[in-house]
């Protein structure tokens, strides 16, 4: 005999299933559920914001709608698709991390498009030509993202901003850590001026996400010594305890990430042995005082959540957006403005238009 019986919570969305056994599965509303995404896009759209799927998880578990396990997030991610297959959430909705291409495939222009194309940015030089907004000032700062996929959605909360934004990869991501600090050399160096340099971090906080923090600094303390580029600041604004608790974020665990961090053992009825997450000891420590009555590990969050809702978007797009805007300094845009006037951009145009005709000339 099976039992049908609801969670503990007052929606049609899901419910839990017990068998005979006493072995509980969860049935899910799915036409309602896609509904209520559906219903979400527009929100995301209006801010200029192509969410990841992780992302509609949280909202979803946020609003009671989903429960906060991994198969849910799996099933979801299925039923998104389907409707993608069936045309009823257009293709480009999501952010999909799965797959890169590097370009090489050349697009082909006629010689007259090719020379029109160079004679229209010559033309319209006047609108084109801008001072980039961080020239010359005292500070360079970058966001930099645990997660890819949420790469678009913290562009799209910096829009006109002009700071780089980019995906770490921590301890497998040394070459590419090199390549950022020798642009950051290499910008100094053009620009004749030592910047102080910040990097404001967005991640997870597990166990492996604060040793991805600690591994950031201490990369980054060792190129700082090789280019000379003085004291880095790598600060950790989201996510963290405190934004756990202020905001209610998804925090509790399931029983796949509780192997995954603390291990499996055949012999307390596990199927299988298998380490858990080196770091977790040490997270377990140092958080033990907010370890909930019944539960195994200290509060764990995704930076997914932060920006899962209408409300979080708001605070976290607020968050970088005031951090960024602290060490920009107007005076010294100002400054290069009037430089950089428009006669002479005109003059140094003219130049090239004169040194452009005699070469044609000659050609």
């Amino acid at each position: 005999m099976v039992t049908s019986i609801r969670s503990n919570h007052s929606n049609d969305y899901y419910w839990t299933v017990y068998n005979k056994n006493g072995k509980p599965n969860n049935q899910y509303n799915w036409p309602l559920i896609i509904k209520a995404v559906k219903d979400m896009l527009p929100g995301w759209k209006a801010r200029g914001v192509r969410p990841i799927i992780r992302q509609v998880f949280y909202q979803l578990v946020s609003k009671n709608m989903l429960p906060n396990i991994k198969s849910a997030s799996g099933k979801l991610s299925y039923h998104l698709v389907m409707e993608r297959v069936a045309g009823n959430i257009p293709g480009g909705t999501f952010v999909d991390v799965g797959r890169s291409t590097r370009e090489s495939y050349l697009d082909y222009h006629t010689p007259v498009e090719y020379i029109q194309y160079h004679y229209d940015v010559l033309k319209n030089y006047m609108c084109r030509y801008q001072i980039p907004r961080w020239y010359k000032q005292p500070h360079l700062v970058e966001v930099w993202l645990e997660k890819e996929g949420l790469v678009d959605t913290f562009k799209a909360f910096l829009q006109g901003k002009e700071v780089n934004v980019r995906k770490n990869k921590c301890y497998n991501g040394w070459e590419a850590a090199a390549n950022t600090f020798r642009w950051m050399y290499r910008i100094m160096h053009l620009e004749g001026v030592r910047k102080q340099i910040h990097i404001l971090y967005f991640g997870d906080q597990d166990p492996s996400g604060e040793e991805i923090l600690q591994a950031l600094k201490d990369q980054s303390m060792y190129f700082a010594n090789r280019y000379d580029l003085g004291r880095i600041e790598i600060r950790k604004l989201a996510v963290d305890m405190q934004q756990i608790d202020k905001y209610n974020l998804p925090s509790d665990p399931d029983v796949s990430i509780e192997n995954k961090l603390l291990g499996t053992s055949i012999a307390k009825g596990d199927a299988k042995d298998k380490k858990g997450d080196s770091n977790t000891a040490k997270y377990i420590e140092k958080y033990k005082h907010l370890i909930k009555p019944g539960a195994l590990l200290p509060p764990i969050a995704e930076i997914d959540a932060m920006v899962s809702t209408e409300q979080l978007l708001q605070v976290t797009q607020r968050l970088v957006t005031d951090e960024v805007d602290m060490y920009f300094d107007e005076r010294v845009y100002q400054e290069q403005l009037e430089k950089h006037t428009q006669e002479r951009i005109k003059s140094v145009a003219k130049e090239a238009v004169k040194l452009l005709r005699k070469h044609l000339q000659e050609y």
